[in-house]
């Protein structure tokens, strides 16, 4: 099946001149975009436009304008009285989509929609009507039986919401919404407001008329990002014969809906809009969605969403879009898709990665492609630098010559307890390291041809007991230094910052969270001074960008 739907349509310039057919296999359209990039009203375009083609039965009739498009608002209001009033079938439906929310009237985006009294009441009224036909069949044909009677709307409202809510179920009788819980009965008026939304917006997709477009407005409302795929998937399910489209700036939800069509609404100048067709690039789709609406600049960095790094990175770059990558092949990869993808010219990315064991020659080529490195060797090391163990004991109130001596004992233990008694270990990784690099880099393509003996040729071209004893040599000279931050940039030791607490009178675990907190405060200033000279001086803090805000 092929469904259709409308969007204006764009030129060389971005601006629409006509009506632009869209067909689509799939019965879910999603709208996605950053605050003010006009999808709320690109929704309403939609809406006005296609409810006012004009069409007839036949050519001797007049042609007039049909509704296809119902609209189910983001500002719902969810409260109704205890007993459902009582209300033929056709004057519920028009209090459900009355003209003051129709598209034969200018469409006011952020109306609230207050017609649940009448969605619940052609409830009652389509059940009735759903079993009066039935009961006239089986009148003129008794051999229909129970099994020839259809799922009528309350059935099919009780498949899906007891599917969403497995803990919950309710059911529909004496006028009233009854929901059941762990054995105990009550009114559905007291469900949670996500319970009562999923109800409501169960209702309203199934009381739609056939073959109908319905826009919905920010679907995931009131919802759990657990539920709300999962609901709409079943109510796509049951209404086959309707097209939905929603518009939501919900990452989540526009990337979980797999299966959907998805237009990126770039931006809206009040009189036109650039929109575009999401295409598939080598980035994951959430992500990729994440930043298409999105219109600051974008750090990739390594860690995830509730890591000590990303928290730190978010408080020191408050002017970008830090995404959270997980590994550094993974920040490398992303940066580099993001740079050759062109639906993403509309701002620029960066990587910071951990130094880590790289070379300067690692360094540099990673540059070429906007990967940046700390100057230290692990975001961690961030913690105890210089500058910040100073900024930590100011705040904890030592006096100057006590700021001192904390600050000695912190860099004290890391230099002779830490570094100086696992020096051995971190020469062999510093040298498995460049290893793997230099195999990485080895030109194989003659193997193929050559055999074997090209293969164990280009092998033994590297010489571990070389590489061994220059990473043995640098490191001594680094420990013999006592060179503070120079161990720091070398020094790969993740728990470094783990026992430094308790210097200043802290739980070692309550340290990190001091940092993050005193970066949120009227520390942030002195903070982000004291971090700069180990950040990419690439990457400025304050990045140099213009966003023109338009009311969405």
């Amino acid at each position: 099946m092929t469904y259709e739907y409308y969007l204006p349509m764009i030129n060389e310039n971005a601006r629409w001149t006509n009506e632009e057919l869209q067909k689509t296999l799939s019965n879910a359209v999603i709208i996605i975009g950053a605050n003010g990039s006009g999808k709320s009203r690109l929704g309403a375009w939609i809406e006005q436009f296609t409810n006012s083609i004009k069409t007839s039965a036949n050519d001797d009739k007049p042609k007039v304008a049909e509704q296809r498009v119902y609209r189910i608002g983001a500002q719902r209001s969810l409260n109704w009285k205890q007993h459902i009033s009582t209300k033929s079938l056709e004057n519920a439906f028009k209090g459900m989509f009355d003209t003051k929310y129709s598209i034969f009237k200018p469409v006011d985006t952020s109306a609230e929609f207050d017609n649940i009294d009448n969605v619940l009441s052609a409830i009652f009224a389509k059940r009735t009507e759903q079993l009066e036909s039935f009961d006239e069949r089986w009148k003129q044909d008794s051999s229909l039986g129970f099994a020839g009677r259809e799922t009528n709307i309350v059935d099919a409202i009780q498949n899906i919401f007891n599917d969403t809510f497995p803990y919950l179920s309710i059911s529909f009788r004496d006028r009233e919404v009854i929901a059941q819980k762990s054995g105990f009965k009550f009114n559905g008026v007291e469900m949670s407001d996500g319970e009562r939304v999923a109800l409501y917006l169960i209702a309203q997709a199934l009381l739609v008329p056939p073959n109908k477009t319905l826009l919905i407005d920010e679907p995931e409302t009131h919802l759990h990002k657990s539920i709300s795929n999962q609901l709409w998937q079943k109510i796509e399910s049951y209404r086959q014969d309707c097209l939905f489209i929603y518009i939501t700036h919900d990452i989540h939800f526009a990337s979980s809906h797999s299966h959907a069509e998805k237009i990126w609404c770039k931006s809206y100048t009040g009189s036109q809009w650039d929109w575009e067709k999401v295409k598939t690039t080598e980035m994951p789709e959430e992500l990729l969605l994440s930043l298409l609406g999105n219109r600051m600049p974008v750090i990739f960095v390594e860690g995830d969403y509730s890591s000590y790094d990303t928290q730190l990175y978010r408080a020191i770059y408050e002017g970008y879009f830090i995404v959270p990558c997980g590994g550094c092949s993974a920040v490398i990869e992303r940066t580099k898709s993001f740079r050759e993808s062109g639906q993403l010219s509309h701002t620029t990315a960066f990587g910071i990665i951990d130094r880590d064991y790289r070379t300067d020659a690692e360094i540099a080529a990673l540059e070429s492609d906007n990967v940046f490195t700390l100057n230290v060797a692990e975001v961690e090391n961030l913690f105890v630098v210089e500058e910040v163990l100073r900024v930590i004991a100011q705040n904890q109130g030592f006096s100057t010559s006590d700021i001192e001596t904390k600050v000695a004992e912190v860099k004290n233990h890391i230099i002779n307890e830490r570094f100086k008694n696992h020096i051995s270990k971190q020469i062999i990784k510093s040298t498995i390291t460049e290893l793997k690099h230099l195999l990485s880099t080895l030109d194989l393509s003659g193997v193929e041809k050559e055999g074997a003996s090209s293969f164990v040729n280009s092998l033994t071209s590297i010489d571990y007991e070389s590489v061994y004893r220059i990473k043995e040599d640098f490191f001594n000279k680094t420990a013999n230094s006592n060179d503070y931050a120079k161990i720091l940039s070398v020094f790969n030791d993740k728990s470094l910052k783990s026992n430094t607490g308790k210097v200043f009178g802290l739980n070692n675990k309550d340290y990190c969270s001091l940092v993050l907190r005193l970066m949120q405060g009227d520390k942030k200033d002195e903070l982000k001074v004291a971090f700069t000279p180990y950040l990419p001086c690439a990457i400025p803090l304050v990045p140099c960008r213009t966003i023109n805000r338009v009311t969405d």
